[in-house]
């Protein structure tokens, strides 16, 4: 049973230095034992029916593991074993038991060593810490909720008609994304999702829209209108890679394709001692389809953004205005 114990700690000895290799290196050797991945849990066979199973939660942990004393670990490692397979247990004069497995969580806090079996290869149970593939260090489901404001260009100059001018914090911009980041690269990611935005257009004078067999007119009325804007939600899939630096900042770059699923026009005035609400569900000519840039910046959790589209907001001869969004992304 001895020569047990000696084949045991000899294994034992070998496949902790092989976790070592890996930690430190990233790097299987043509001769180590067979290594199968689970999500984030590695499983390590050597011998006949012997495995070691490694559960790693994280980048900081994979690190902690790198820097454990490896030859305490076996020695601690062995002891407990002796009391497994020894023919006479181990005993503490204070009190009769075995004791080697005590002392070893005591003094390694990082190691934890239990009594399992039938423990499936390929389908390991949720307490050893196997998550979803979305869930994992290259691949994650993530959501943003973006706030902000939008504004509108024209042929590359700021629209200046007065018919067109925009009350600037006022016109809102709102949106509810999600989608999956994938890691491509060590500091480099691809986001692509699906994405639903309300844009709100509040014009700063009494505007109103009015369609034509050329296109959007947009006209002022002779009365005062306390409120008058445009509402339009889309539906948008993004795309985006991703840049992070070792300062925690991050930086985007990216584009959307987007469809038109809504548009109303309201209107707020008084007339006659009365007040009036009026609002218009019509396409007033703007465009089923947009397609455009996006960008952001952000440190730690908190970033800026960017959208901007390449085509025209109104289809046919109408003014040729160009949708800008910009705020807060979380």
């Amino acid at each position: 049973m001895h020569r047990i114990n000696a084949f045991y700690r000899f294994l034992l000895g070998g496949v902790i230095g092989i976790i070592s290799l890996f930690v430190n290196d990233l790097q299987a050797s043509e001769n180590a034992p067979k290594f199968e991945s689970n999500g984030d849990t590695v499983i390590i066979k050597f011998g006949e029916n012997s495995q070691l199973t490694l559960y790693i939660d994280n980048a900081e942990d994979r690190q902690t593991l790198g820097e454990l004393d490896l030859n305490a670990l076996v020695e601690k490692v062995n002891a407990y074993m002796n009391t497994q397979y020894s023919e006479e247990p181990v005993y503490s004069e204070a009190n009769p038991k075995m004791v080697e497995k005590v002392e070893m969580e005591a003094e390694i806090k990082a190691v934890q060593i239990e009594n399992r079996t039938n423990i499936p290869d390929e389908n390991l149970p949720k307490e050893f810490g196997f998550r979803d593939t979305c869930q994992n260090e290259n691949i994650k489901w993530v959501w943003n909720l973006d706030i902000g404001f939008n504004n509108y260009r024209q042929s590359g100059t700021e629209a200046g008609a007065t018919t067109q001018d925009l009350k600037a914090g006022r016109s809102n911009y709102f949106a509810v994304g999600t989608g999956l980041k994938m890691k491509i690269a060590e500091r480099t990611s691809l986001k692509v999702g699906a994405e639903i935005s309300w844009n709100s257009l509040h014009f700063a004078n009494s505007t109103r829209l009015e369609n034509s067999e050329k296109g959007t007119n947009f006209v002022i009325d002779t009365f005062a209108v306390d409120k008058s804007k445009l509402n339009i939600t889309y539906l948008s899939i993004p795309l985006m890679f991703q840049f992070e630096s070792q300062k925690r900042w991050t930086f985007g770059v990216g584009g959307h394709l987007g469809y038109r699923v809504g548009t109303h026009f309201k209107r707020e005035y008084r007339r006659d001692g009365v007040n009036k609400t009026e609002k218009e569900y019509d396409s007033f000519g703007v465009n089923n389809f947009k397609y455009g840039l996006r960008s952001e910046v952000g440190y730690e959790g908190w970033r800026l953004f960017m959208n901007y589209d390449l085509n025209a907001l109104f289809k046919g001869n109408s003014p040729d205005l160009q949708l800008l969004s910009f705020g807060f992304r979380m």
